[in-house]
Parts: structure tokens; sequence; C-alpha cells
């Protein structure tokens, strides 16, 4: 009994360890020092937090069968609670940030706490069972897993009930900071659609995630398990204004973080929320009510299926963008600032412009096509986005046309707020080019995507 448990116990580190790899070395999005590892559950990466959570699970029931045969009751009632936690705790999913605290935040909050504490005291009275069982090597490797544990279970405690809740992530991770010290903090770039920070700070920025899921796994191979986060208290980044980007259901993933990426580091920084099925938050007159931005970014062959996730908000957003919100709609989110289906946003209309009468694009490939922007000729990455068609007295500021003439980036007044659409993708940095064996004449620069988002949020 002892030795199957001894396996099962491996075999479930051995997953978690991989599960939690994975989600740290992934561009995610989230920020491994200060985000609990819980907020991967409320994120498209959810599947990747389940398995490390079962993974936890099997760990706890492999402890229980290896401890039961040497007596230790308590131990074993202590991991049962724990694995009973881990196995729950994915389906019971965490708040998400600023979101209002619910009855199933506050449920997983209490797992999340049950799992620490019962495994770390565990931990203790396993190392009394092996001690007195004739395992004096095991029962100290079980005290001293125990004793970190617990450091880490008392910044955990310190998040829930302290102003200190900065500490949190770092606690989860069992006082990682001196790793932050080492590497200098940047997270990576999704793949598709990111902005490409300089090499040296790719290299940074893989070593640190390499070095956090490290750290992270050696951390879990001596019994430290993952919980969820209270929400924290304000970062000097949480003074920032703040922008929703959807991110539901859609054909390009990586489309969404490409322009969080964006709004957070450039000239206008926003703090950023994802919103949407799947995200963990709604897209509601009330959240959008905290916002100075919605962004609808590229992604998606399917405007109808999409249209029937936001069709229930569409005059949720109207409202809120007449009353002084701002919309970036950017290819596919150009469209859906458009009628039909779409938000109807715009003094006109959308219209495929790959293979339209006068378009250079014949159909809906990736490639480069050569805008007229403010009177200059820039080039840019397009995929089947729209071009305009305005009404005759539309009040409307053209910031650049396709080479046939048309409406390529508009921006017009909707009530007191502004519309920002892109047909093309001024937000693509170079690896989009490089997926598709394409170069920018111009090389690679954020000042149009900045541009458009200036005078998106001009007022006045």
């Amino acid at each position: 009994m002892i030795g199957v448990g001894a396996l099962l116990l491996i075999a479930g580190a051995l997953i978690t360890l991989a599960s939690l790899v994975v989600l740290h070395v992934v561009p995610t999005g989230l920020r491994p020092w200060i985000d609990p590892v819980s907020q991967y559950g409320i994120t498209r990466f959810r599947a990747g937090y389940l398995v490390a959570a079962l993974g936890a699970a099997l760990a706890g029931v492999g402890g229980v069968l290896a401890l039961a045969p040497l007596g230790a009751i308590a131990a074993v009632v202590l991991l049962v609670v724990f694995a009973v936690s881990r196995a729950i705790i994915p389906f019971v999913p965490m708040d998400a940030p600023d979101a209002p605290r619910t009855r199933r935040g506050r449920a997983h909050n209490l797992l999340a706490i049950g799992a620490f504490a019962s495994v770390t005291a565990a931990g203790f009275l396993a190392g009394g069972a092996l001690h007195d069982g004739g395992h004096p090597q095991l029962a100290g490797l079980s005290t001293g897993c125990a004793i970190v544990m617990a450091v880490g279970s008392a910044g955990v405690i310190l998040g829930f009930f302290t102003p200190l809740r900065r500490v949190f992530g770092v606690s989860e991770r069992l006082d990682l900071s001196r790793l932050h010290r080492v590497v200098p903090r940047a997270r990576l770039r999704p793949r598709r659609g990111r902005l490409s920070p300089p090499v040296s700070l790719r290299i940074r920025s893989a070593a640190r995630r390499v070095l956090t899921a490290g750290a992270l796994a050696a951390a879990f191979m001596v019994g430290a398990a993952g919980c969820a986060a209270p929400t924290a208290d304000p970062a000097p980044s949480d003074t920032l204004p703040l922008a929703l980007v959807y991110d539901g259901p859609q054909g390009c993933p990586e489309c969404a973080p490409a322009i969080a990426e964006v709004l957070e580091s450039g000239s206008h920084p926003f703090r950023v929320e994802f919103v949407g099925p799947g995200t963990g938050t709604d897209l509601t007159a009330e959240v959008l009510g905290e916002a100075q931005l919605y962004v609808q970014p590229g992604g998606g062959a399917d405007l109808g299926a999409t249209w029937d996730d936001l069709e229930p908000q569409a005059e949720a957003v109207r409202d809120w963008v007449h009353g002084g919100g701002s919309y970036l709609g950017l290819c596919f989110g150009a469209y859906l600032a458009g009628r039909d289906p779409g938000f109807d946003l715009l003094p006109g209309d959308t219209f495929g412009w790959a293979g339209s009468p006068g378009s250079t694009v014949p159909d809906d490939r990736d490639t480069v096509i050569p805008l007229t922007w403010g009177g200059t000729q820039r080039w840019v990455y397009f995929q089947d986005g729209p071009g305009f068609d305005l009404d005759a007295d539309a009040d409307v500021d053209v910031l650049a046309t396709y080479p046939d003439g048309v409406p390529a980036v508009v921006v017009a007044p909707y009530g007191a707020g502004r519309v920002g659409v892109a047909g093309p993708h001024p937000e693509a940095d170079e690896s989009w080019y490089e997926e598709e064996g394409l170069t920018n004449p111009d090389g690679y620069s954020t000042d149009l995507i900045e541009q458009l988002l200036t005078a998106t949020l001009a007022r006045g």
C-alpha cells in the first residue's frame, strides 16, 4: 500500500508540475509575482489549472495511502481534506479581480485556505509518523517541507486579512522575490498580435518565466499547492484608467492579449481587464461604467456567432459610448461597430473590402497593404478587414484610406463618446509578419495604433 501511495503521490506531483510549468511559461497575460494561480482558472487557460488542481488531489490521495499503514490518522484526515479541496476548487472558480464578491468566490477562498492549512499541518504530522516508523530522512524532509509551506501560508493569510495583499502572489509561490532581483520583471508577448520587445528584454522575460516556473515546481515538489486569492488592494497600475478588452470565443486567441499589451505599455497606459464569456467577467452596463475604453479586438471569422454572445449587451454598449465612453474596433471589432450584425455605432456601415471592386486584395489572405495615412503612404498588416461606407454628411475623421480611396481607419463621435475603427491591423508587430512570411517595408512600429488611440480618446 505504501508503494502504491508513493507512486500516486509522485504521479500527481508530476502532473501538477507539468501543468504549472506550462501555465507560467506561456504568455497568459497574468503576472506570476502578483496574480494567484487560481486566476488561470477564470481565463481561457482554465484547462491547465484544472489539470494542476486534479494532479494535486491525486498526490493527496497518494499521501493518504502511503501514511495510512503508519497509523498517522491525523495526517491522513488532513490529506483527505486537502485532496477533496483540490478536486473541488477548479469547479468553484474565484471571483475576477475588481468584480463584486460572490458566494461562489467566498467558497473558493474557503476551499483554498482549507487546502493550504491542511497540507501544511499534514506535513508536520507526517514528519513525526515517518520518524517513528523508522524513516528519519523522510521525516526530516517532510518537516522541512511543512516549514516552507507554513511560511507560504502565512503570506497567504496576510493576503486575505491585511492591507499587505500584494504579497499574495509572491507568498503563494513561496517567496520567490529573490528571483525578481536577478531577472527583471517583463512579460513575454503573445506569439500572434503582440508588441515585439527588444531581444535583450525577450531573453530576460523568458528567463524570468522559466525561473519562476522552476521555482514554483520545486515548491510543489516539497508539497506546496496553489490556491485562490482575495481581491488585491489597488496597486500603482490600478490607479490607471480601465480598458475592457473582449476576449470571448473567437478565432484568434492571441488578439485580445495583443492589444492589451499595447494598452498597458503604450503612451496611453491603461489597466486592462478582459471581459466576455470564459473570462469570469461579463460585459455589463455596471462593468462598462467603470471603464474609459472598450476594445473589440481582431480575430474570428463568424460574426454571427460572436454577435450572439454580444447582442444582449448591445444596448448597454451603445448607451455607454453615447454617454462618453470610447469604443476601439480592430478588423473583426471594426465590423462589429457597424450594422447587421453590430453595435450600430458608425455613421454608415462596413463591408468586406477584400475582393470588392477596386480592392488590391482578392481574397481573405494575410498580406501587407499600403494605406494613405495622414497624407503619407504607410504599410500595414491586413487580413480580410472591412472598408467603411460612410453617410454623405457623416461627421468623421478619416485617418487612413485603402489604395482605392475607401476609408480604412475612421474615428467618429457617437453622442458624447468616440468610436475608432480600423480595417487593417495597425497593432501588428514583427511576429505577425514573420509567421506569414511577410515583410513590412516601413519596419515595425506602434505609432499608427497610438495615433488611432489618441484620436479615439480625444475629447473637446
